[in-house]
């Protein structure tokens, strides 16, 4: 619990998942607890619970393949899958650092970002070379930046997003003055963006000419808290309309904690504590009920098959037209989704939880022709 005027703010969920097969009970909120399984509503899926080599906190997944796949969390925790186990992997942190969030381009590139809970909280920047991960300085001057997400499009880019807010004395959070920032690494450089009265959460960037971030917008000079969502055009960042949240003084809970872009006509963002979600169609954001408790995370696969995780061990469907819930393992939160194929997935979760989603694959079998 950070007791200095800067406040972060953490996020990144994402889901297991496994698709139909295309031919046609209570929770576990231990890292190490014993397998099971539960089928889903949604034809052949089926999640289990997984060993887990640590207790701490996963607050991100990252996955590049069926065999290869990061997570992280509190206590500098690094973990990497190696087709089979998930195993603790050495980095350049301290057991007082929480990363918030992975994201990775390639086997041989990737970012992980986060901050040190001792004063002065600076922020902590780890980039994966192929071989180890290396710490990246922090762009000058080193203040205190919150730093909440980080998405990675290609090798030679990395953006980063968060914030802070300076709030009055005692509990809870009653913020006097709010700076967002955008950090961009270019391949040789960091560039960074300031905003004022901003605090993003989240950022999903599908190219460097491509991208968004939401978060929270301290309106002036009422101090009203209110949603804001901007777009990347290449150039620079624009506030787009949306169906706003408003929140009352001092209230810092309800706040869009995620979003993920799958393509130019396709994203989705979450409405923390409001079991609510918006939809970009390409054109317009609208609103749509949700049944995820807590702070969600969403994962696309498609314009019609998108997941997410929450709360209470939560984990939704989304079939094009409407978010269901899908049976779960864990009552544990669940932080983070990452996707590998519509038949594999991964999540993780508060007290070192690794859920695994699978589901049968089709096999194909053509006849032998003879010449």
């Amino acid at each position: 619990m950070m007791k200095t005027p800067v406040l972060l703010i953490t996020v990144a969920f994402f889901i297991a998942v496994g698709m139909a097969d295309l031919s046609g009970p209570s929770g576990v909120g231990l890292a190490n607890a014993p397998v099971e399984a539960v089928s889903s509503p949604i034809a052949g899926y089926t999640w289990s619970v997984v060993s887990s080599p640590v207790t701490a906190d996963l607050n991100s997944v990252a996955m590049l393949s069926a065999n290869d796949g990061w997570a992280v969390g509190d206590n500098g925790t690094v973990l990497r899958f190696d087709g089979k186990n998930w195993i603790a992997f050495n980095a350049p942190v301290t057991p007082t650092t929480t990363l918030a969030a992975v994201s990775m381009s390639s086997a041989d590139n990737g970012w992980a970002i986060g901050m040190d809970e001792t004063p002065p909280y600076y922020g902590v920047i780890l980039r994966w070379n192929g071989i180890e991960w290396v710490a990246v300085p922090l762009p000058s001057p080193p203040w205190p930046f919150a730093m909440a997400d980080v998405s990675v499009p290609n090798d030679t880019s990395a953006w980063i997003a968060g914030g802070i807010f300076v709030c009055s004395l005692g509990q809870p959070c009653n913020p006097e003055y709010a700076l967002g920032t955008i950090l961009h690494w270019n391949g040789s450089a960091w560039d960074y963006t300031s905003f004022p009265y901003l605090r993003f959460s989240a950022i999903s960037m599908l190219s460097d000419t491509d991208g968004w971030a939401v978060g929270l917008e301290l309106v002036q000079p009422t101090r009203q808290l209110r949603s804001c969502i901007l777009h990347w055009n290449g150039t620079s960042w624009t506030a787009v309309e949306h169906p706003l949240t408003e929140y009352p003084g001092g209230s810092i809970r309800f706040i869009l904690e995620e979003i993920a872009a799958l393509d130019p006509n396709t994203a989705w963002t979450a409405v923390s504590g409001q079991n609510r979600f918006l939809r970009w169609n390409g054109t317009s954001w609208t609103a749509v009920d949700s049944p995820i408790r807590g702070r969600p995370s969403i994962d696309i696969l498609s314009a019609g098959d998108a997941w997410a995780v929450g709360g209470e061990g939560d984990i939704g469907h989304w079939d094009g037209n409407t978010w269901a819930l899908v049976p779960s393992p864990v009552s544990a939160t669940l932080n983070s989704v990452s996707l590998v194929s519509p038949f594999d997935g991964w999540a993780v979760g508060n007290g070192g939880v690794i859920l695994h989603g699978r589901a049968p694959t089709l096999s194909l079998y053509l006849p032998q022709i003879s010449k």
